[in-house]
Parts: C-alpha cells; sequence; structure tokens
C-alpha cells in the first residue's frame, strides 16, 4: 500500500470507494503520478511529453476484464516495473455502475459524450459523469501534440471476432498502417472503419483532439474476478510499448480484417421491432432478402449483398442504437 491509495490497496479500490487520496501526488524516480478526481490517474514524466496517451475502461460497469488490466499496468508503474515515457492519462469511467455490476445506472454512458448540452436531470449519473470525462481529458489533452485513445470494453454476447475494434468517422481520415500493425500484435482480429461521427468517448476524442482513437473490444462480460487477464495479453503489451515508446521490430503475425460500417440501425419508436435474436452473435452473416427490422411504417431487408450484423440490442430507447451492418472491405472473404 502507498499513500496515494491509503487505506485501499490500489486504484481500483479507491475509485470503488468514491475516495480522493489526502496527498493526492505521488513522486517517483522516474515521474509523478495525480489523483486529480475520482476514477482519474495521471502519470506525468519528469519533462513532460507533448504527445499523450490515455487508456480508458470501465465506460460501461460490468466490463471488468479492461478494468482489471488498467488496475494492473498502474500498479507496475507504482511498482517500478512499468517506466512510462509519455504523459498518461488512465480513466475508470464509471464506479457507480462498477459497484452495481451493471451496464449503467441511469443512461449508457458511451452514447453521452458530446458538446451539445440536453434538458437532462443533475441527478442523472452518467451524465454528470460523462461531462467530469470530458473536462478531464480535455485538461489533459488540451495541450497535445499527438494523441492515443484507447478505450477498452467487453462484448455482452458472443463473436466470431472475439477481440475487435471500432475507428471513429473523421471527414478524409483513415486508420493508419501502424495503428493496423498495433493492433494486430494486439490480438484484435477486425476493425470496424465507422461510417458518421459518434457520441462515443473514442468518438468525441478523435473529433475533438484528432486523437488516433480506438474502441477496443477484448472478449466477453464477467464479473470483477472472474477474468483471465492472459487472454488480454496482446494488447497488454502493446499499450505498454505505447507507453515505453518501444515499437514492435517485426509485422504481426496476422492482421486485422476491416471491415466498414454500411448502417447504423436505430430504434424508430415504440413500434419498432429488431428481427434480430438477442443471442446472436456479432458478425453473424445476414444474406440477402434478411428483414433487419420493421415498426408502422418502414421494413429494412438486406440487398443483394450479405452483411454483417455488431452489436444488435433491442433493449434501447427511442432514436438509440439498436445494431451495426458492416462489409468487409473489398475483396476480402469471410471463411
Amino acid at each position: 500500500m502507498n499513500t496515494l491509495f491509503a487505506p485501499h490497496p490500489d486504484f481500483l479500490h479507491q475509485t470503488l470507494n468514491h475516495d480522493k487520496p489526502a496527498t493526492p501526488v505521488l513522486s517517483l524516480d522516474f515521474g509523478t503520478i495525480n489523483i486529480p478526481d475520482t476514477g482519474f490517474l495521471i502519470f506525468r514524466t519528469p519533462e513532460g511529453t507533448s504527445n499523450k496517451v490515455v487508456i480508458s475502461a470501465g465506460v460501461h460497469g460490468n466490463e471488468t476484464a479492461p478494468i482489471e488490466l488498467v488496475n494492473q499496468l498502474v500498479d507496475d508503474i507504482i511498482a517500478g516495473r512499468l517506466i512510462p515515457k509519455i504523459d498518461c492519462l488512465f480513466i475508470l469511467g464509471n464506479p457507480e455502475a462498477m459497484n452495481a455490476g451493471e451496464r449503467f445506472v441511469d443512461s449508457n454512458l458511451n452514447r453521452l459524450f458530446t458538446t451539445h448540452d440536453t434538458a437532462t436531470p443533475t441527478n442523472d449519473i452518467e451524465h454528470t459523469r460523462a461531462r467530469l470525462i470530458m473536462a478531464q481529458t480535455k485538461a489533459f489533452l488540451s495541450d497535445a501534440g499527438h494523441s492515443i485513445h484507447y478505450d477498452l470494453h467487453t462484448a455482452i454476447r458472443d463473436s466470431f471476432f472475439e477481440k475487435f475494434a471500432i475507428y471513429p468517422y473523421l471527414p478524409a481520415r483513415t486508420c493508419s498502417p501502424t495503428h493496423i500493425h498495433l493492433l494486430g500484435h494486439s490480438d484484435i482480429q477486425a476493425i470496424l472503419l465507422q461510417n458518421k461521427p459518434s457520441t462515443t468517448f473514442s468518438g468525441w476524442t478523435a473529433a475533438t483532439f484528432g486523437a488516433e482513437s480506438f474502441t477496443v473490444e477484448l472478449g466477453k462480460v464477467a464479473p470483477f474476478g472472474q477474468n483471465d487477464l492472459d487472454r488480454l495479453k496482446g494488447i497488454s503489451e502493446t499499450i505498454r510499448r505505447l507507453l515505453q515508446r518501444d515499437s514492435y521490430n517485426t509485422l504481426p503475425d496476422k492482421l486485422p480484417i476491416q471491415f466498414q460500417v454500411v448502417d447504423e440501425i436505430t430504434n424508430t419508436g415504440a413500434s419498432f421491432e429488431l428481427c434480430i435474436e438477442e443471442d446472436t452473435a456479432n458478425f453473424t452473416e445476414l444474406t440477402s432478402g434478411y428483414v433487419i427490422w420493421r415498426d408502422a411504417n418502414t421494413e429494412y431487408r438486406i440487398g443483394e449483398e450479405s452483411l454483417y450484423i455488431v452489436f444488435p440490442n433491442s433493449k434501447v430507447g427511442p432514436g438509440q442504437r439498436a445494431g451495426l451492418l458492416v462489409k468487409p472491405m473489398a475483396g476480402i472473404t469471410i471463411a
């Protein structure tokens, strides 16, 4: 235990208890650690760096494996087993939902990252938390020359590709070979290229700071203490290399398959029906003629070309995303 987290053993338990340290700054031989608020931890090198890295987890409270991974990274920095050479911000996104063991308490936090104010009650936990996350992230990245953001998640259903990433849309920007290679080394099997702006955390950091941002899905949801972090060795090693500015010397054994998002399924209102079983695995193929959704006025069918479904979820409110339809980039065949 150290004075930064006392009386708790680590960053995670301090966050779960909503405690702020009596002495929020810890000086190390190779930099300083600061906890500006619950669930935020900043490491700065002695000289400071213009390039910066943000690693976030727990935006959905029941996605515990990435939360435990972030806690492990912080432990290793404090113990001197990991010595970053770049300024970095670690975020545990939704402590209330983490304590409840739920995806969220009031609202889906990963749909609330927007600068446009809404008439939301001030007691909505996730709207309040989103504003705090944006404020802390903005304070950290406001002077960044270049930034990278990995927002780590796990999925609520099975997936043909266990680990995949979503690359936010920015006009005239493509995912660089460097990051495709990094994701390949991270055991990421697929990359979804978004087709329009989104209000996810990674979408917001990309749009606001031009960050190389990714939502990274790392397997399936499990309770705290029931995760096999060995399954996250790939992404853990990549993050460690990013923090140490240590590049890979070889190409990955396999590059991720790139998918283009073709359409976003949106709940259109009271008569909306998603015509897909709730337990449908991510990247399930939907062939020509398949009815995806219908409402009182519209029926959406797959055309001549098969598409693949990702994140199907009928239990969302009107105007919210009920799934993504994607297709492989030209020339790619899914076996």
